[in-house]
């Protein structure tokens, strides 16, 4: 069995196969259909729909993908390692096949012609492959697309109807109308698109809508990670078909077993990929045990819905993540996760000062809480948290350092230095302790006078060098504090 479709109106199950001829010992193909009265656990019938006798095929090269399209089934059929027979017309190897769901050519074929009786040649819908091995309709174009092995350069390409895709038994034929070719051959073995028209997009997100999957199944039990194969790789595709970026590496083999990725298909929840070959502890490439498996999309995955695994853009740098939490700054902020007070996209728990809320309303008053959290190593430096009420451009200079607050003639500052850890602020002043922490408050009182309301403040702090003479180190960045009636 080499290959397998669903009728989605029926559900009877269509099977490629290869069969030893009653005549020779050769195997020959054909396409054989199943149905069921229970479900699909059993089969009630089994009905041969084509048979192709005389067209030779073995362990490769051979009859492989089915898809139902339309109502009507195409059929993928390898040379059988005879390139002549891609450019034969009245053989079915090396071609694209498109047969009714009986097992009767379609009399759209562009070869069909029933007057000199039904042939091969009536069962072309294209011709000149190889061994194309996997195959998809892209509903975005209306095309199906094709993964074609050559003998050392592989090639992805677009199936149009009555093409010559001319193979003729050299690698540069196999360059004829390919989107890409691999070289050297990476064998690609099978294709398919997430779309909204197959399982309403496999629950993936928009950005990865219309792209293409396609499994590289590498050198024969192969182990470990290679350079080559064992891999999924994506495309992206334009509306017209055009190759726009890929192979991207999407899937790829880390293990110390032989496992490589061959099947594929869309499924509702995710890709579903299968194994050739067991993975690990095994004695050979026929032993059972390779395996099913998913690749799924979560919001945790791709938070911002850019198509892109949050955690491969943490790694690479493309998108921080400072609190270490796994998602990109962007989403924590987006979630409303974490907070951003001075607007400078940085979540403020990433920043030296924090505080719980950048507006207070003066009818009701509030208590501020600042979190002061520079490196841990300013452990045990003193600290002065202070303010302003003019703004934090250009800022001021002290011992070198700017910090963000306009500090001189400034009324709001005064006030605090003279009222340091006691009043409205409270231990404002200080050594950080020993993991390099502190806290402050400022109580804000209730008050009806309008000349308040509207007024920004501003707060920062800085640290000192005891062992310098007390110069002031470090300034913190600045958080707003907006006043409201």
């Amino acid at each position: 069995m080499t290959g397998i479709a669903v009728d989605p109106a029926s559900g009877d199950l269509f099977v490629a196969r290869l069969a030893r001829s009653a005549t020779s010992s050769n195997n020959e193909p054909g396409i054989v259909r199943l149905s069921s009265s229970d479900g699909g656990r059993t089969s009630s019938s089994r009905v041969t729909i084509l048979n192709m006798p005389g067209e030779w095929q073995g362990q490769s090269h051979q009859i492989s993908n089915l898809e139902i399209v339309g109502g009507r089934l195409y059929a993928h059929m390898g040379d059988g390692f005879d390139s002549a027979t891609a450019q034969n017309l009245s053989s079915f190897r090396g071609k694209i096949l498109c047969l009714e769901l009986s097992g009767a050519a379609a009399p759209t074929n562009p070869f069909y012609d029933i007057v000199n009786g039904i042939t091969a040649r009536d069962y072309v819908w294209c011709y000149g492959v190889r061994n194309p091995f996997g195959g998809a309709l892209r509903a975005a174009d209306g095309f199906r697309y094709v993964v074609e092995n050559g003998p050392s350069i592989d090639r992805f390409a677009r199936l149009v109807q009555g093409r010559n895709y001319l193979w003729n038994g050299s690698d540069q034929s196999m360059s004829n109308f390919a989107l890409y070719t691999w070289n050297p051959a990476s064998g690609p073995v099978n294709l398919a698109f997430v779309q909204p028209e197959s399982f309403g997009g496999s629950g993936y997100p928009a950005a990865k809508q219309g792209h293409a999957y396609v499994t590289e199944s590498g050198a024969t039990y192969a182990t470990g990670p290679q350079s080559i194969g064992k891999k999924i790789t994506e495309w992206v595709l334009d509306a017209n078909g055009n190759r726009v970026a890929g192979p991207i590496p999407f899937v790829e083999y880390v293990g110390a077993g032989q496992a490589t990725a061959v099947g594929l298909a869309a499924g509702p929840d995710g890709l579903y990929f299968t194994e050739l070959y067991r993975d690990a502890g095994g004695s050979g490439p026929t032993i059972a045990g390779a395996r099913l498996l998913r690749v799924r999309f979560s919001s945790r995955d791709d938070c911002d819905g850019n198509g892109l695994h949050d955690a491969c853009e943490i790694a690479t740098g493309s998108q921080p993540d400072c609190n270490g939490n796994s998602f990109p700054d962007g989403c924590d902020l987006a979630s409303g996760r974490s907070r951003d007070y001075d607007r400078n996209g940085r979540p403020d728990e990433c920043e030296a000062l924090s505080a719980d809320r950048d507006e207070v309303s003066l009818a009701q008053g509030a208590q501020v809480r600042f979190s002061l959290h520079p490196d841990l190593a300013n452990a045990g430096r003193p600290y002065f948290l202070i303010g302003s009420a003019s703004g934090t451009q250009p800022g001021t200079v002290l011992d070198g350092l700017t910090l963000p607050l306009n500090l001189v003639g400034d009324e709001w500052f005064r006030q605090i230095v003279l009222t340091t850890n006691s009043g409205l602020f409270q231990s404002n002043f200080g050594n950080l302790d020993g993991a390099a922490r502190a806290s402050a408050t400022l109580l804000v009182p209730p008050s009806s006078d309008p000349i308040l309301a509207g007024i920004t403040l501003h707060h920062a702090y800085v640290l000192f060098d005891p062992a310098n003479f007390y110069a002031i180190t470090f300034a913190s960045n600045a958080l707003p504090l907006r006043l409201t009636p």
